[in-house]
């Protein structure tokens, strides 16, 4: 259905363009084809409106990231409540749909690689490693040093929160 609707995009754009009897083939083309497969014309237009739902990835603030998506590219956001849902319902033309998911995309992968070194600076900031001689054979992969910078200088501005012991006792080694 997608390449019937682009091939009668094309047309419609050379029948509101075209000179002489390109335009009026291309017209004649598009009537028929449009009738061949039951499209309604106004569906070629890019500025029509269309309820589309977006669905949002699973994980920290994707939903937020989806709405601040979504408000970036639309000026005014008409949309339909889906409580509970993995998704976003808004009116939107075809490319700002295209645009929506492109730009979420982007910023999706961008947030994940961001919430990864904030949760190594935190961890780092508040000691929260584990301190003693390691019995797994599986090495983590090295980072590289332009990561390290972004999490040395995140844990900087975070605050180093003090964990207060609850109970009286300390653990020996378990063996």
């Amino acid at each position: 259905m997608k390449n019937h609707e682009d091939l009668l995009r094309k047309l419609k754009a050379l029948a509101e363009g075209g000179v002489g009897g390109e335009k009026i083939n291309a017209e004649a083309l598009l009537q028929k084809l449009l009738k061949k497969y039951d499209i309604d014309p106004d569906s070629l237009n890019d500025d029509a409106l269309n309820f589309v739902e977006f669905k949002y990835k699973k994980g920290l603030y994707q939903s937020e990231l989806l709405l601040q998506v979504i408000l970036s590219v639309i000026p005014t956001v008409h949309r339909k409540n889906a409580k509970y849902r993995s998704y976003i319902k808004v009116e939107v033309t075809r490319s700002e749909e295209i645009e929506i998911h492109a730009k979420y995309d982007f910023y999706s992968k961008k947030l994940k690689e961001d919430l990864d070194i904030f949760a190594s600076a935190f961890y780092h900031r508040n000691g929260l490693f584990y301190q003693g001689k390691s019995e797994s054979k599986n090495k983590s992969e090295p980072m590289d040093h332009e990561k390290i910078q972004k999490i040395v200088k995140m844990m900087n501005g975070l605050d180093q929160h003090q964990y207060r012991v609850q109970i009286g006792h300390e653990r020996g080694d378990r063996t």
